[in-house]
C-alpha cells in the first residue's frame, strides 16, 4: 500500500500530497545536478590541465573550488530556505547552474572556466539543500527520514557509475566542450520538472535575523549527534571526493587508460555506491541509522588499509586501486546516508539551517582533503593513508558516545525564532 506523506498545513490551503515515489522522483533531479557537475567533468581533466598547461594542483581548484563554493553556498541558502521556503531558493539554483553550464564552454581560459564551476558550484550546491530539507520537513521520524535519504543516495549513485563513462565517451567522440553542452541540457529538464511538480514543504518560514541565527547555529553546532554523524558523513563524502581527485591522474596520467575506459572503471567503483545505498534503508531499519554509522565507518577504515597494502605489495595497478575503493565508497554510502538522518533528527524546526551547517562541513571537509591529497604523492598509499586516520577517528568517536547519541537522536530541539526578533 502506498503511504502519502501528508505534511503541515502551508498558507491555509497548499499540501505536500505526492507519494514517497514521486517526492523521490521530484526530489531526485534537484539532488543530482551536484554528483552531474562532478562526474560529467571528472574525465576531461587531465585533458583541460594540458589545454590551460596548468599544474595539478592549479587544476584540482576547479574541483576543489567546486566543493568550497559549495560549502558556502550552504551557508548562504540554508536560512534563505528557512525564509522564503524551498521551492523558489530551488528554481533560482537552477538557473545559477545553468548559467555556470553555458558560461563553461564559452571561453578557453582557465579562470573563466573556474568562474563557470564555481557557478555550477553554487547553484548546486542549493538545490542540494532544498531537496534534503524537503526530505527532513515530511519525515520527521529518523528511520523514515534515513530511508529517504538512502532512496535519494541511490538516485546519486546512478551518476557514478554512468556519468563518467558518458562524459568520456562523449569527450572523446566529439570535444570536451559537448560535457557542458549536455549539463546545459539537463539543467534546462530540471528546471522545467521543478517549476511544474516541486511545491513548497515548508512548515515555518523564518525571518531573517542575525540573533536568531547564532542561536540557531549554536544549538546545531553543540549538538553531539552534529559533531560526530558530521563528521563520519563528511569522511565518507571526503573520501569519495578524494578518490574523485586523484583517479584521473592514476588511471588515465600514471596507467595511460582512454577516458572511455576511465569512466566504466569509475562506474564499477560507483555500482558499490549504489548496492551500499539500497542497503542502506535496510540496515537503517533493521539495526537503527547509529550502528549503520559504524559498520560504514568500519568498512572505510578496512579499504583504507586494503589501499595501502596492496600498493605496498603489487604497485600501482588498476585493479588493487578500483577494489579497496569500492569497499570505502560502500562505507561512505552507509555513512551519508544514515549520518545524515541521525544529524537532522533534532532539528525539525530550523532543518534549512541545520542542514546548511550539515552541508558546510561536509563539503569544506571535502575540498580541504582534496587539496592535502593532491598535495602528496600521486599514490593509492596517500589515498589509503588519509582514508585510515579519517575513518577510524570516526569509528572510535561513534563507539564512545553510542548510548548518548542514540538516546539523543529522540529529542527534537525546538527553536522559535519570535523569541530573538
Amino acid at each position: 500500500m502506498i503511504r502519502y506523506a501528508y505534511l503541515y498545513k502551508i498558507t491555509m490551503s497548499k499540501y505536500w500530497h505526492y507519494s514517497d515515489h514521486q517526492t523521490l522522483a521530484i526530489l531526485a533531479p534537484l539532488v543530482t545536478l551536484f554528483a552531474l557537475g562532478l562526474d560529467f567533468y571528472i574525465p576531461i581533466v587531465p585533458h583541460l590541465k594540458d589545454l590551460y598547461q596548468c599544474s595539478q594542483e592549479t587544476m584540482q581548484l576547479t574541483l576543489s573550488g567546486f566543493m568550497l563554493s559549495c560549502a558556502f553556498a550552504q551557508i548562504i541558502t540554508g536560512p534563505l530556505c528557512d525564509k522564503y521556503g524551498r521551492r523558489p531558493i530551488a528554481l533560482v539554483s537552477v538557473c545559477i547552474f545553468l548559467m555556470g553550464s553555458i558560461i563553461a564552454p564559452l571561453y578557453p581560459s582557465f579562470y573563466l572556466m573556474l568562474t563557470a564551476r564555481l557557478l555550477q558550484a553554487i547553484g548546486a550546491s542549493a538545490t542540494f539543500l532544498c531537496a534534503y530539507t524537503t526530505v527532513r520537513d515530511l519525515y520527521p521520524s529518523a528511520t523514515e527520514s534515513a530511508k529517504m535519504y538512502s532512496l535519494i543516495n541511490v538516485c546519486i549513485s546512478q551518476s557514478p557509475i554512468l556519468a563518467p563513462a558518458i562524459g568520456g565517451y562523449i569527450a572523446d567522440l566529439t570535444t570536451w566542450h559537448s560535457v557542458f553542452y549536455l549539463l546545459s541540457l539537463i539543467s534546462i529538464i530540471t528546471l522545467m520538472s521543478t517549476y511544474k511538480c516541486y511545491q513548497e514543504s515548508t512548515p515555518n518560514q523564518h525571518p531573517i535575523h542575525f540573533q536568531h541565527l547564532k542561536r540557531a547555529y549554536y544549538f546545531v553546532i553543540i549538538n553531539r549527534n552534529f559533531q560526530i554523524y558530521s563528521l563520519a558523513a563528511a569522511t565518507g563524502m571526503g573520501s569519495f571526493f578524494m578518490f574523485f581527485s586523484q583517479s584521473p591522474y592514476i588511471l588515465m596520467d600514471i596507467l595511460g587508460y582512454s577516458k572511455t575506459i576511465y569512466g566504466i572503471m569509475f562506474g564499477t567503483v560507483g555500482l558499490s555506491f549504489f548496492g551500499a545505498s539500497l542497503m542502506t534503508n535496510r540496515l537503517c531499519q533493521k539495526m537503527g541509522p547509529h550502528y549503520t554509522v559504524e559498520i560504514g565507518c568500519f568498512l572505510m577504515m578496512f579499504g583504507g588499509i586494503l589501499l595501502m597494502i596492496l600498493e605496498i605489495l603489487f604497485g600501482i595497478h588498476a585493479l588493487s586501486f578500483i577494489i579497496p575503493m569500492m569497499m570505502v565508497v560502500s562505507g561512505a554510502a552507509f555513512t551519508i546516508g544514515a549520518g545524515l538522518a541521525g544529524t537532522m533528527q533534532p532539528f525539525g524546526s530550523i532543518a534549512g539551517i541545520a542542514f546548511s551547517a550539515v552541508g558546510f562541513t561536509k563539503f569544506a571537509f571535502s575540498a580541504c582533503l582534496g587539496m592535502l591529497l593532491m598535495s602528496l604523492p600521486i599514490t593509492p598509499l596517500s589515498l589509503g593513508l588519509l582514508i585510515f586516520i579519517l575513518a577510524g577517528t570516526s569509528s572510535l568517536l561513534a563507539f564512545i558516545f553510542r548510548h548518548q547519541l542514540i538516546e539523543d537522536m529522540n529529542k527534537v530541539i525546538t527553536i522559535t525564532p519570535t523569541e530573538w526578533d
